[in-house]
C-alpha cells in the first residue's frame, strides 16, 4: 500500500504546521533571523487571511507585519526575492534614489498639468471677453486709505 505524502505534521511543542509554511519559515529566517512567515489572522484587520512576513520585536511585543503576499502561498524562493528587494537595510539608499526619481516625474506631470490648466483659464477669459464684451472675472478696486 502506497502513502501519500502528508502536508501537516505534529511537532511537539509547535504544535500541528503546516509544511508548507514551514519551508517559506525556514527559508526567510535563513535569510534574516529577524523574520517570521504567517497568516494574518486578526479577523479586525484588513488584511485578514493573507499570508505575510513579520518582523520579530523586542521586548515581547507583538511581531509587526512588513510585507504581505495575498491569499496565494508563496513559494519559499519567491518569498526570499520579495523580502530582499523590501529590505530597507541593504537597499536603502537605491529605494530612496528610486522613490526621488518617482517623485520627480509625479512633480513634472503635475506642474504640466497646471500649466495646460492655466493656458485653458486664459483662453475661455479671452474668449469670454470676446464674446460679451465685460471682462469675465470682476475687477476690484481698492480705495487707497484702506
Amino acid at each position: 500500500m502506497m502513502h501519500s505524502p502528508v502536508n501537516r505534521i505534529y511537532i511537539p511543542g509547535r504544535g500541528v504546521v503546516d509544511l508548507d509554511m514551514y519551508r517559506i519559515h525556514r527559508a526567510v529566517s535563513e535569510y534574516d533571523d529577524r523574520l517570521i512567515f504567517g497568516r494574518v489572522i486578526d479577523g479586525e484587520h484588513p488584511l485578514y487571511g493573507d499570508y505575510a512576513l513579520f518582523v520579530k520585536m523586542p521586548h515581547g511585543q507583538k511581531p509587526v507585519c512588513v510585507l504581505t503576499f495575498g491569499k496565494q502561498l508563496p513559494t519559499p524562493e519567491e518569498a526570499v526575492k520579495r523580502a530582499d528587494a523590501a529590505n530597507t537595510r541593504k537597499h536603502g539608499s537605491e529605494i530612496y534614489d528610486a522613490m526621488l526619481r518617482d517623485n520627480a516625474e509625479l512633480e513634472k506631470a503635475r506642474a504640466a498639468k497646471w500649466d495646460d490648466l492655466g493656458t485653458l483659464v486664459s483662453e475661455v477669459r479671452d474668449h469670454a471677453f470676446r464674446q460679451t464684451g465685460v471682462h469675465p472675472f470682476p475687477r476690484i478696486f481698492v480705495p487707497k486709505g484702506v
